[in-house]
């Protein structure tokens, strides 16, 4: 066991010994102004593809969209429509049951009573 720690203090030794000799590197002094122009454009080219490139899924999500809301305005006016016809058929069939000509004694005879004459006429027939 102590025989694999000396081997890695070892190994440390040569590491630090080569970092110690290695020369310190030589940076341009544009590098930092070069790097942050090339950052610039590619983030510049990537807000440009975003707003200009066609995107199939976004454009059949609209579709849909634009479908659902047609579908149900039509839905909607159709059923609208709908109980319209069917409230002015239900007057027009009540209108025709009640101004049937059976029904047309009391408006021929011209003498219409009100409840108390009615009543009156009532008590003295019994």
């Amino acid at each position: 066991m102590k025989h694999n720690i000396d081997t890695k203090e070892e190994e440390v030794r040569k590491i630090m010994q080569l970092l110690d000799e290695m020369q310190p590197l030589k940076v341009s002094p544009l590098f930092r102004v070069h790097l942050m122009e090339k950052v610039e454009a590619v983030s510049n080219n990537r807000r440009s593809e975003t707003f200009h490139s066609f995107n199939p899924r976004l454009a059949f999500a609209a579709l849909l969209v634009v479908i659902n809301i047609s579908s149900a305005m039509l839905f909607f006016s159709s059923t609208e429509q709908q109980a319209k016809e069917t409230a002015s058929n239900a007057t027009e069939t009540v209108n025709d049951d009640y101004t049937s000509p059976a029904l047309a004694y009391y408006t021929e005879t011209g003498t219409e009573f009100s409840g108390s004459e009615l009543n009156d006429n009532q008590n003295s027939n019994r």
